[in-house]
């Protein structure tokens, strides 16, 4: 019971929170006059070209451009999008079960996430950067170039998202090839 009172006090005020990020349903027809987001997504790759054995780092940076605190949920998984040369996702088995809901073959072992952990809160105008790998749901490990962006729900409960820039990695062959 000690636990289930202090994680439902956060829910509370997380919801209370989305409300007032959100604001009350407006009467007319007029857009709404702020329709800026409430925080900047901005990805950088620390390096720009990578051997195909190992892994892709992604280094995320987040402001929260409002003047109240910001959550931000932990779980990134299906936070990226990452795409060939052509134009596809290079999905791993984890990634074509996480993100496009494939079935479970006979005898495969469901491997999905567990949760991120507490939100990441953000105090006004505060950045933070986070370092990220993509490969555990993206198969990165063919020679080429891949697009890499990040994209995150906006907290205002509608729907919106948060888009990153888009970086560019080059997968050079290991050398064992």
């Amino acid at each position: 019971m000690k636990i289930i009172r202090p994680a439902l006090f956060l829910l509370i005020v997380l919801l209370g929170i989305c409300a007032a990020q959100s604001g009350a349903p407006s009467q007319s027809a007029q857009p709404p006059k702020d329709t800026k987001q409430p925080f900047s997504l901005a990805i950088r790759l620390p390096h720009e070209s990578v051997r195909a054995s190992l892994p892709v780092d992604v280094e995320v940076t987040i402001k929260n451009a409002t003047d109240g605190l910001l959550f931000l949920d932990r779980n990134w998984l299906g936070s990226f999008d990452v795409r060939d040369s052509k134009g596809r996702q290079p999905l791993t088995r984890r990634g074509e079960i996480i993100l496009k809901h494939a079935p479970l073959k006979p005898g495969e072992v469901r491997d999905l996430p567990t949760g991120g952990g507490p939100p990441l809160q953000l105090s006004p105008q505060e950045t933070v950067t986070v370092n990220l790998v993509v490969d555990n749901l993206f198969d990165l490990s063919q020679p080429g170039k891949y697009t890499i962006l990040v994209h995150l729900p906006d907290g205002a409960g509608g729907g919106g998202v948060v888009k990153s820039n888009a970086v560019t990695v080059t997968v050079v062959p290991s050398q064992s090839q």
